[in-house]
């Protein structure tokens, strides 16, 4: 009997890993641009959760804006 495999990319979950990634790549860029120098993503993320960016653009998906 074959196995059909599930594609990841369909997942709702990846779709929205991905969403969050590529806002959060976004950030990192903002930063490194405003820093003058490469920032890393490492602190890009702390910067993006701890200074509030992710709950407004989980807000904002939420709400169908993002």
């Amino acid at each position: 009997m074959a196995s059909v495999a599930f594609p990841l990319e369909k997942s709702s979950y990846f779709q929205f890993w991905e969403a969050e990634h590529r806002a959060l790549m976004e950030h990192k860029w903002y930063l490194s641009e405003r820093a003058g120098r490469d920032v890393g993503e490492s602190y890009a993320g702390w910067n993006w959760i701890v200074k509030g960016h992710r709950a407004r653009w989980m807000a904002a998906r939420a709400s169908g804006l993002a």
